[in-house]
């Protein structure tokens, strides 16, 4: 497909492929910009519940706009073939990139809060992503957090059947499960119910392994893998960082509960969490990444708008290196009282030029019925 004309998009080069189907960078010649064309596997083009029910997935997915968030523009089809039309992100993979170093704190907060914002705002939605993972997350050159792949690729996953002969780290033939376990909450392998809590199971499982690039849980193969994720606790992150602070430890154990209860009640409280310990950490704005500024205004939203009504009010020690505010609210007392008083006195004559109208109007209308 390399070369050729599809539609108003020129296919320039593959950028991926698998059971998932392939991905293609081309150039949008009508408004001459660069996309990403993700084709669906052709063992399903010809199912129509299937595509019906991606149809839908699709949907959900492109109402979704978020800085963090992988644009999806529209879906359609050539030749009879579906394929996605979505912002191409020039970014590496976080897989990639947790292979080649290890990651400082700081980095590790600043990504993690923008996955955070992603996914609060596609549970805002009513979308899941069901697919939190490593390779579900690429990072541009400005350091911004694109998340891909909001329910689609779990979908597509569920419904393509592997053949035998392909390798691929995300699909287990167990017989149970389709897909990696890898990222799974316990619910999700159990079977039971599932909600935005289940994506902060997996979210839970991404920060450790930014945090130390090992997964929680050391075992050796799927089946022992379920068992771990359903039954046993998480590896101690202390075993690999001595140091960590306990905050951090705190947030990644929290969404890593069994119990869905037991963990944040959604994304945007977990980024919260995030985000407070990295304003601890780090004396800085730390809202200087793309998308933050959403985040800000929300945050404002939070806070009461109408400033403090005395000097009473005001907490002491607030100015750096100002012990006591004594000698300052006593300074302030002269200026304050001249503005109360010459409140008062305007609010006075008014009151008296509103008295001499009433005045004038009741002596007028008693000339008047009198003459």
């Amino acid at each position: 497909m390399i070369g050729q004309t599809i539609g108003k998009y020129k296919i320039e080069k593959l950028i991926g492929a698998g059971g998932m189907g392939e991905v293609y960078l081309a150039i949008d010649t009508m408004l001459n910009r660069t996309v990403a064309l993700k084709f669906l596997p052709r063992d399903i083009e010809n199912r129509d519940r299937v595509v019906k029910r991606f149809l839908r997935e699709a949907q959900a997915t492109a109402r979704l706009s978020h800085p963090n968030i992988a644009t999806l523009y529209n879906v359609e089809q050539h030749e009879g073939r579906y394929f996605i039309l979505m912002e191409y992100i020039d970014g590496e993979p976080l897989s990639r990139l947790l292979r080649r170093e290890k990651l400082s704190i700081k980095n590790v907060l600043k990504y993690s809060i923008q996955i955070a914002h992603a996914l609060g705002e596609a549970h805002e939605h009513g979308v899941l992503h069901r697919d939190v993972k490593p390779g579900n997350i690429l990072i541009n050159r400005k350091q911004q957090v694109k998340v891909l792949d909001f329910g689609l690729a779990k979908f597509i996953e569920s419904e393509i059947a592997v053949p035998n002969n392909v390798v691929d780290d995300d699909i287990t033939r167990d017989g149970v499960l389709v897909g990696t376990p890898r990222y799974m909450a316990p619910e999700q392998i159990l079977g039971k119910q599932v909600d935005q809590r289940t994506d902060i199971f997996a979210f839970g499982i991404l920060l450790y392994e930014m945090i130390t690039n090992q997964h929680p849980f050391k075992v050796g193969n799927n089946q022992q893998l379920v068992l771990a994720i359903t039954s046993q606790e998480p590896v101690a992150l202390r075993s690999y960082i001595a140091d960590i602070p306990e905050e951090l430890v705190t947030i990644v154990m929290k969404a890593l509960n069994k119990n869905p209860l037991d963990r944040y009640l959604s994304a945007k409280e977990m980024a919260t969490a995030l985000r407070n310990l990295a304003m601890k950490l780090f004396a800085e704005n730390y809202f200087e990444y793309p998308g933050a500024e959403d985040f800000r205004s929300e945050m404002s939203n939070q806070r009461p708008s109408m400033p403090p009504t005395s000097l009473e009010s005001v907490p002491r020690k607030t100015i750096k290196g100002l012990e006591d505010t004594t000698a300052l609210e006593q300074a302030a007392k002269p200026a304050i009282q001249n503005l109360q008083y010459n409140i008062g006195q305007n609010i006075m004559l008014k009151v008296a030029m509103i008295a001499l109208i009433l005045i004038l109007c009741i002596v007028g209308g008693v000339w008047y019925f009198k003459h």
